[in-house]
């Protein structure tokens, strides 16, 4: 007993000695701080990769093991022949070493996996055809045909080709080429027009180069509309020859391939497609009924059962049953993927499904991604996958996206948006505010731009201009469940208890319940009105449906403040920071 507590006085001594616990303490100190910095700034702020944090610790841990090391072994007051140190320390450094090594090897910046780079040797702008009908009752054709020459010519990895979107912005314009040129950056433009009277096609189109307003190629097509498709073609390899451009054999099989090969069912594709775009109840019925004939005449068919999800997936948006209408989609998306289990449309409404209704973001993250494995420009499937990085707290890897894609719909104002939206999720609300009131006075009455703006406003406690917008909101639409969720936040804010619950109605109830971002929404009321309970069951299933954005729950959301003193808060933000720090980008 004696010798051991003879030992246990020497180890002791020892470590008082060589200062052994003085070091350990320095470099959980020290060590610590530096994770942060790299963490907070080089990660979150400047978007190093996320291994940065990993080769960080790494390379700490290793020094913190040779510092002790040598500073056991070391230090003796009597000569030795065998020194460990001069084996163990070199290596820990080479173990160290090798560790880093293969995690730079491994390094991915947050946007690697999104999609593909391009290299573009080559661009165009494909501005919307032009109704040249007597009856001027061709738009949806016009529409339509643009959209598949902009998707046509996506395929080609080397062309740069805006989006839909951003190209649509010049509709019934007569825009100045350089204008185009330089607003969607961009060497050559396709213009064009279409007289349609029943079967007959008459299709004028014709290649601008920019820099000196020459054509570069034009045509004239007169044709029935069987022949729609050979024009099409026609018309894409008119593209690729004036530019001069070889393209490969993936990219000549996808710039062939024809998802719908009969003329009348297209057309009925186009009209639903072009109803669809409304987005009300009576367009949504239309689109039904041109899809199901569209079946019809063809059968069963990938496009046009994708189109049935997401038409019956709008219904929901529009106010109607959502369990009801999601079955539906459910129900078409697996015929779709059954027939084409890579096409993105149904890839995008099944992702909008899994995060918006059954509560598993991982897996609506994985079709995102797959649709953009597909098609890299999917203007759904990106945005969605934006905003589901908000919710994860990797807000580097949104921001990045939102830049990347920019790239290929400069005008498009969902990643204008997004671009500001980031700087919510990290808690920089007076900066957001700056920038996003530009965005909201280049176009108010856009519901995008009213939801974040008036939201900003309500972080930085300025309500009456918040409340304002809220109000324009609601009256437009009464039913709309952005303006309902705004206004309830509103009612916690000005402390109206009873007018919060009397909002609470059934179906809305069940609707922000199924949502990770509503239900955080009526969290923060609940926190608001200090009824704690309740703020904490909603906020614990905007957890589990994926909200696990821990420095903004945790820290920056002031709306949450009075919920941190709470054990139960507390227990929940170890989950959240558990999750957050091993979600996987």
């Amino acid at each position: 007993m004696g010798k051991k507590k003879s030992f246990f006085r020497e180890f002791l001594a020892r470590l008082r000695k060589q200062r052994i616990i003085e070091t350990l303490a320095a470099f959980v100190g020290g060590g610590w701080l530096l994770l942060e910095f790299v963490h907070w700034l080089l990660v979150d702020h400047y978007h190093f990769p996320e291994k940065s944090i990993d080769i960080t610790f790494v390379t700490i841990l290793g020094a913190l093991l040779c510092t002790l090391l040598l500073r056991w072994f070391g230090g003796r007051e009597r000569p030795r022949k065998f020194k460990p140190e001069l084996f163990l320390v070199p290596l820990v450094l080479l173990i160290t070493l090798g560790l880093d090594i293969n995690l730079l090897l491994h390094l991915k910046g947050p946007e690697s996996e999104t999609f593909p780079a391009a290299k573009w040797k080559n661009s165009i702008a494909v501005l919307p055809f032009v109704d040249m009908s007597p009856q001027k009752d061709q738009e949806y054709f016009c529409d339509g045909m643009t959209e598949d020459l902009i998707n046509r010519l996506s395929n080609i990895r080397e062309l740069k080709v805006p989006a839909r979107t951003s190209a649509f912005m010049f509709k019934g314009k007569t825009p100045d080429m350089h204008d185009v040129g330089e607003k969607l950056k961009v060497a050559t433009v396709l213009e064009g027009s279409i007289q349609k009277s029943e079967n007959r096609l008459r299709i004028t189109a014709q290649l601008i180069n920019i820099a000196d307003g020459y054509h570069l190629w034009s045509e004239k097509y007169d044709r029935e509309l069987k022949d729609v498709f050979a024009i099409q073609d026609e018309i894409s390899a008119a593209i690729v020859n004036a530019l001069k451009m070889k393209l490969t054999p993936e990219e000549n099989r996808r710039m062939s391939e024809r998802p719908i090969s009969n003329a009348t069912a297209y057309e009925c594709y186009l009209r639903a497609s072009y109803e669809m775009s409304r987005l009300t109840e009576d367009g949504l019925n239309r689109a039904l009924q041109y899809l199901h004939k569209g079946i019809e005449i063809i059968g069963e068919n990938a496009l046009l059962y994708a189109c049935l999800a997401e038409t019956y997936r709008l219904y929901v948006d529009v106010g109607l049953k959502q369990e009801d209408y999601i079955s539906k989609a459910e129900e078409h998306v697996k015929k779709a993927l059954a027939l084409d289990p890579d096409i993105p449309k149904a890839h995008v409404v099944l992702g909008s499904i899994n995060r918006d209704f059954r509560g598993n973001p991982q897996e609506a993250i994985r079709h995102y991604k797959r649709a953009l494995a597909v098609d890299p420009n999917e203007s759904g499937a990106l945005t969605s996958l934006i905003f589901c990085y908000f919710l994860a707290g990797r807000t580097s890897a949104s921001r990045l996206l939102a830049e990347r894609t920019k790239r290929v719909d400069p005008l498009n104002d969902q990643f204008r948006s997004s671009e500001v939206e980031v700087l919510i999720f990290e808690g920089q609300f007076r900066l957001a505010s700056e920038k996003y009131r530009k965005l909201y006075q280049s176009d108010p009455e856009s519901l995008k731009f009213q939801m974040w703006y008036s939201l900003i406003l309500m972080y930085n406690n300025q309500r009456e201009e918040a409340f304002s917008i809220i109000d324009r909101i609601v009256k437009a639409n009464p039913n709309q469940l952005t303006g309902k969720s705004l206004l309830l936040l509103e009612y916690g804010l000005l402390r109206e208890e009873k007018k919060a619950f009397e909002l609470m109605t059934p179906d809305f109830y069940r609707w922000c319940k199924r949502d990770a971002y509503y239900s955080y929404w009526a969290a923060a009321v609940f926190a608001l009105l200090d009824k704690r309970k309740e703020a904490l069951d909603w906020l614990e299933n905007a957890v589990q449906r994926g909200f696990i954005n821990y420095p903004f729950l945790n820290e920056y959301d002031p709306f949450l403040a009075n919920l941190r003193t709470e054990e139960r808060f507390k227990k929940l933000m170890e989950r959240v920071k558990y999750e957050w720090e091993h979600f996987e980008v």
